[in-house]
């Protein structure tokens, strides 16, 4: 086992007794915390507040404090509270001070402090001063004591400072102000430890909670040592104006920050304050100003936010809870549509009516009554079905037949020719009705089975995803919401996480009217500075009313591209649609889709499949997912054939991992180190097809590498000259290496056939 491990489970294991020392601490701290110069019953508090177990460890702390502190001639009455108290918590039974334990610490405290102030009081002769400040002080401690008492129980959940309620932090801080009010009694050369650590704490709070955070705690910190000693009441204003302009250039650095507030109170030490507190405080500040330097950003944030978060335990369960639902609602889809398929199967292999079955109850209906039927049905069988047989081709070319059209046997012999057609016709009409149905009842089997599966695999995509969120990072995601709100944005939601790969995403979502007001650069590098990563610019998707944001860590790569179409001759509209699509995840997918024939018809196919694909995949589902949709969306948007081929290019701007998908689509082009791959596969369009699935392939492709997608009208003449073409202008941008390949294509064009063309390029680059 490493030393480290062995030397955190060892501290682990001896946390009850850095709990004892810690209370004891404590007590001894706040014992030597005078009021007005006088009134300290802060120890007699912290002892009442702390648990029944710690009583010994906080009571003995106390005790000493008051034994050793700075004015000892006056604490008997503290030594004998600190007792009672003790005494107090000891004797009560434990039921009882769990059950009232919010008034029975208080309780105590005031009357410890009480008694002994009375006891003193009577012999003076009980004059009015003493008794009112023997019961303001008796209050004091009761209140305190609340106040610590809350403050430790916020303190033994370890929660973080983001989930505590308003009242939790406010006796905090209170609790915070009466240690370093104590520690300004403690002086080493005349230098307060108690004032350098308000400059560190006022510092910190800048820091993280910039203008309003820093004035906050410089007012709170200056307050506190004015009452701690008259003499330094200018406190309240210096460290309260340096605290602001502290936090008004956190966004400069931390050097910035303590330069500010060094001269902002060094300055007014030297104008308001004596000789000697000049020095005192301009020492006293320079120490807490270097101490603050010294703390690394990441330590700055452990501090502010250390702890358990409340809703961890929560957050993983419900993670746990919808990808269970998520997974289970998939399969479930699955299965149904496995069913569907199954179904259909067995349905479509059923034995069916053929036009035999037409003939043949014609043939009941009329030959019953015939008096030939003996004979017909008898010796000349096979010359009868002869008959029928012959009108076969007919009937399926006109769809009816008449008297004249039965020939050989039939022709000459049957009486009830005409009654035979008649019953032929009408049998045929109802046959090809219900071959009709039967095709379409399973051409709607058939979608619905691709809807099913397109819906489990999207539902798979979104688990898949959820599992991808590694750790969610809570007290950045708070930061980010108060940042937001301070910016008068409104945030709707805010979430912050980082995924498998270590890598932070930073969503939020504000009132889709206030988007406009949002500078967009300026609060990607605000967010780059709290999140201390480097984030780029949003991804922006308008849902309602709400606009959603999302920042991705900075990627590796980014992609240069540029496209060129032109209709087919005679048409007005070119049938190819091109799109390129960034997902916010750090990827950015190249669309081309080619539809079937030319102009509107066929711009209407590809410009639907591609409007299709955007938004599934935006949303977060997977190609294959959305390609069972986009099949069945083809499959029933008209009676008419409708299908469109789908070429992919997606290209992971982390790693340059690209992998292409092909369904019907033309073969793409990879130029690299000078030389031209050819990417092709054999798979079918979609919406011709149920079932379809796309064909796949993986390249990892590096800085200066190119992408060609083309549809196959840019190779009507072949595609050999196309691999010279790329060598030949892969330096030029992607606008001259896409016009350079479409004139090339026009140019080598012969023949009357036309079609749309379409050509898209991709430049890899390395961001620098």
């Amino acid at each position: 086992m490493p030393l480290s491990s062995r030397i955190t489970g060892f501290l682990k294991g001896q946390a009850a007794v850095f709990e004892y020392l810690a209370c004891a601490v404590c007590g001894f701290v706040l014992s030597n915390a005078f009021l007005l110069g006088q009134l300290a019953p802060f120890g007699v508090a912290f002892t009442a507040a702390s648990k029944r177990d710690r009583t010994a460890a906080a009571g003995a702390g106390s005790l000493l404090g008051y034994l050793f502190s700075f004015h000892p001639e006056n604490n008997i009455r503290y030594i004998a509270a600190v007792v009672l108290t003790a005494a107090a918590k000891w004797l009560l039974p434990e039921r009882l001070l769990q059950k009232y334990r919010r008034w029975i610490a208080p309780a105590i405290a005031f009357g410890a402090v009480l008694l002994p102030g009375v006891a003193l009081a009577s012999l003076r002769g009980y004059l009015l001063y003493d008794v009112v400040i023997c019961l303001s002080e008796s209050v004091l401690a009761a209140g305190t004591c609340f106040f610590f008492q809350r403050a430790l129980e916020a303190l033994v959940r370890r929660e973080k400072l983001a989930t505590l309620g308003g009242r939790d932090i406010s006796c905090l801080i209170i609790t915070y102000a009466l240690l370093v009010m104590a520690l300004g009694s403690f002086t080493i050369a005349d230098i307060s430890v108690g004032r350098i650590i308000a400059v560190l704490t006022i510092l910190l709070s800048a820091k993280c909670a910039r203008e309003s955070g820093g004035a906050i705690a410089g007012i709170t910190a200056g307050v506190t040592m004015g009452v701690l000693s008259g003499d330094f009441t200018f406190l309240a204003a210096s460290y309260g104006f340096g605290g602001m302009l502290a936090g008004m250039f956190a966004e400069l650095g931390s050097v910035m920050q303590a330069l500010i507030f060094v001269l902002v109170n060094g300055l007014t030490a030297l104008i308001v304050g004596s000789e000697y507190q000049s020095y005192s405080v301009l020492y006293e500040i320079f120490l807490g100003a270097v101490l603050f330097l010294l703390i690394p950003p990441s330590a700055v944030r452990s501090l502010v936010f250390w702890g358990r978060q409340r809703s961890d335990a929560f957050s993983k369960t419900a993670r746990e809870v919808i990808l269970s639902k998520l997974r289970f609602a998939s399969a479930a889809l699955a299965d149904i549509g496995e069913t569907t398929r199954q179904v259909n199967q067995k349905m479509g292999a059923a034995k069916s009516k053929t036009i035999a079955d037409v003939f043949a109850t014609a043939a009941e209906k009329v030959c019953n009554t015939c008096s030939k039927k003996p004979v017909c049905w008898g010796g000349q069988y096979h010359l009868v079905m002869d008959g029928f047989n012959n009108l076969t081709e007919t009937l399926r070319k006109t769809g009816r037949v008449v008297a004249a059209d039965f020939s050989g046997y039939m022709g000459e012999n049957c009486d009830y020719k005409w009654e035979l057609a008649n019953e032929i016709c009408t049998g045929y009409e109802r046959f090809c009705g219900r071959q009709e149905a039967r095709t379409q009842s399973q051409a709607l089997r058939g979608v619905v089975t691709d809807q099913f599966d397109g819906m489990s695999g999207m539902l798979d995509s979104l688990a898949q995803e959820l599992t991808g969120i590694e750790q969610v990072e809570f007290p950045v995601g708070d930061r980010i919401s108060a940042l937001l709100e301070r910016e008068n944005l409104s945030p709707i939601s805010v979430s912050a996480y980082t995924d498998q790969s270590g890598r932070m995403t930073v969503e939020a979502a504000i009132p889709a009217f206030k988007l406009a007001r949002m500078n967009q650069t300026s609060m990607t590098l605000w967010l780059s500075d709290l999140c201390q990563r480097w984030l780029q610019l949003p991804t922006v998707s308008e849902v309602e009313d709400a606009a959603h944001l999302r920042w991705i860590e900075r990627t590796l790569y980014s992609v240069e591209t540029a496209f060129v179409q032109h209709p087919c001759k005679g048409q007005k509209v070119c049938g190819d649609a091109v799109e390129e699509i960034w997902d916010g995840r750090g990827r950015v997918h190249l669309i081309l889709s080619d539809g079937m024939g030319s102009g509107s018809r066929a711009a209407l196919d590809s410009s639907m499949t591609v409007c299709l694909l955007k938004k599934l995949v935006t949303a977060g589902f997977s190609f294959d997912s959305s390609l069972e949709l986009v099949n069945a969306a083809l499959l029933v948007k008209s009676e008419e054939e409708s299908l469109s081929t789908i070429d992919v290019a997606t290209v992971d701007l982390y790693t340059g991992q690209t992998q292409f998908l092909k369904a019907g689509a033309a073969p793409s082009f990879i130029y690299r180190d000078g030389s031209v791959i050819k990417v092709e596969s054999a798979s079918m369009p979609a919406g011709i097809l149920k079932g379809v699935n796309f064909a796949k392939s993986r390249l990892r492709l590096h800085q200066g590498d190119w992408i060609v997608m083309v549809s196959d009208g840019m190779l009507l003449n072949g595609g050999d000259w196309i691999f010279d073409q790329i060598k030949l202008s892969a330096q030029k941008s992607a606008e001259d290496l896409a016009q350079d390949l479409w004139q090339t294509a026009q140019n080598r064009r012969t023949g009357e056939h036309d079609d749309d063309a379409s050509v898209m390029v991709c430049k890899i680059v390395e961001k620098q």
